[in-house]
């Protein structure tokens, strides 16, 4: 696994912890609270750049 997909993990379980499912939810949560500084304010740009986005559903673990 190489450092990307590590942070895409680590944002992503993140994401999960904070009870986010949703594009929408995670703009909130942003616009409402301090996040540290290794959480991309915008994801699905940062990790789409990477390589590593696969959608909403799969980063938030609503994929079914």
């Amino acid at each position: 696994m190489n450092s990307n997909q590590l942070l895409f993990e680590k944002v992503s379980t993140y994401a999960k912890w904070c009870g986010i499912h949703s594009e929408q939810q995670w703009q909130q949560y942003h616009q409402q609270h301090h996040c540290p500084s290794w959480v991309p304010k915008d994801p699905e740009a940062y990790f789409s750049e990477k390589g590593e986005w696969s959608g909403w559903d799969e980063f938030t673990g609503d994929a079914h």
